[in-house]
């Protein structure tokens, strides 16, 4: 029993001087694993200050990027502010090439516009280019073929009938030309050609002796007067246009208060005119819009003033009396001055024209006469049948749908193209 107790002492006191000596190694692995764990977290720590220093370094980059391209561009704004010599001497190159350009373009623009207004005789001429060649074709077989005519009469006859002379022109015509072949003694038919030149002048002639005079104290009153859809207020913009052109002040009166859409075309060849436009509602009385339009023609100093009217047939009196009306108007707010009443008709109507010339002329008495629409189906004798049975000046030829499409009426030009001597 004794040697168990001592070998249990022994093993105990062996046991547990092992223990004592294995306590500082474990001590030593505890430490070990603190300071690990220590230094672990110092480098984590470490870790994040390099972080946070890392991201401070990158926006201060930026900042410093920023202004760096800030101080470029205050630099590059300082230059362009204070251009160098070299700049300056490019730029006047490049404004005064710009400066001749935009000038060379207006002459040329200008030169169009001198070479159209000074052509605009040739665009009527194109528009009656039917009639042209028809009374070429004719001239030359009756005046100058080598074929014997026995019918020269009845051919010259049918010529001017076709070509929209009507019956009693063409009468009267052939009539003088009779007389005046009786007359020269002669049969030589260019001789006779060119008597009926003759003839046709002094029948455009004869109108233009009939010029009633009106009263010019301004404002001067056109009074556009007319059927429907005989192109009135289209031919008031060409009209404004023109007078414009050669230093007149014009006006515009809506005087047409049965229509909307001619308000609004008056309106819209206003501001093609750059010309003021008196208008009222629908449906208003046409005189008092008439009588507004004296007043502020009068208070502006206005030197024309153009009177759109309604379209209105012929026949219709008390349409007529209404003219009647807006003529006395005009008579009493502008001191007694008559208003200078131009009738517009369509050249296409044909003879029917004749009958509206007739009764507008009865009701009113027409001063002057605007042939519109002769680029259409026109055959132009109907110019000659107005000036013959009525004598009223026929002033202005209007053609095609531009606001410059208006022209004079020259006699002897208009004669002289349709009549052309053609031999070949």
């Amino acid at each position: 029993m004794s040697k168990k107790n001592y070998n249990n002492f022994f093993s105990w006191l062996w046991y547990k001087k092992k223990k004592n000596n294995n306590k500082p190694e474990e001590n030593q692995k505890q430490n070990k694993q603190e300071e690990t764990t220590k230094d672990g977290i110092k480098i984590s720590k470490n870790t994040i200050i390099i972080k946070k220093r890392n991201k401070i370094t990158e926006n201060e980059i930026k900042n410093k990027n920023i202004q760096n391209l800030n101080n470029n561009n205050q630099k590059q704004s300082i230059q362009l502010t204070q251009p160098s010599n070299k700049t300056l001497d490019n730029q006047k190159q490049k404004l005064s090439t710009t400066s001749l350009n935009n000038n060379i373009y207006k002459s040329i623009k200008n030169k169009k516009n001198e070479h159209r207004y000074n052509n605009v005789f040739q665009s009527l001429q194109f528009s009656l280019k039917k009639t042209k060649n028809y009374l070429e074709k004719k001239i030359k077989k009756i005046f100058f073929s080598n074929q014997e005519n026995n019918h020269l009469f009845e051919s010259i006859e049918e010529m001017l009938l076709l070509s929209d002379f009507g019956v009693n022109t063409t009468a009267n015509i052939i009539k003088s030309l009779k007389k005046e072949i009786h007359k020269n003694n002669t049969a030589d038919k260019s001789e006779i050609f060119l008597i009926l030149k003759k003839i046709l002048l002094n029948i455009l002639n004869k109108s233009s002796e009939k010029k009633t005079k009106i009263n010019q104290k301004k404002p001067k009153i056109i009074l556009i007067v007319g059927v429907n859809g005989v192109g009135k207020t289209t031919t008031i913009g060409k009209l404004a246009y023109k007078l414009k052109k050669s230093g007149n002040s014009i006006m515009l009166a809506a005087g047409d208060t049965f229509r909307a859409a001619a308000v609004d075309q008056l309106q819209i060849f206003g501001k093609k005119n750059k010309v003021p436009v008196i208008y009222n509602r629908i449906g208003t009385d046409p005189s008092a819009v008439i009588y507004d339009s004296i007043q502020a023609a009068k208070a502006k100093k206005i030197d024309v003033l153009i009177a759109d009217t309604a379209g209105r047939l012929h026949n219709k009196q008390h349409l007529m009396e209404e003219l009647k009306k807006i003529i006395r108007i005009i008579k009493k707010y502008n001191l007694s001055s008559s208003p200078e009443i131009t009738l517009v008709i369509d050249a296409c109507s044909g003879q029917n024209t004749l009958q509206q010339v007739k009764l507008f002329n009865n009701t009113i008495n027409v001063n002057n006469i605007i042939v519109t629409k002769l680029d259409g189906t026109a055959k132009g004798g109907i110019i000659f049948a107005i000036s013959d049975q009525f004598s009223i000046p026929i002033n202005y030829l209007g053609f095609g749908e531009k606001i410059y499409d208006l022209q004079e009426f020259n006699k002897q030009k208009f004669i002289e193209f349709l009549f052309e001597k053609n031999k070949n």
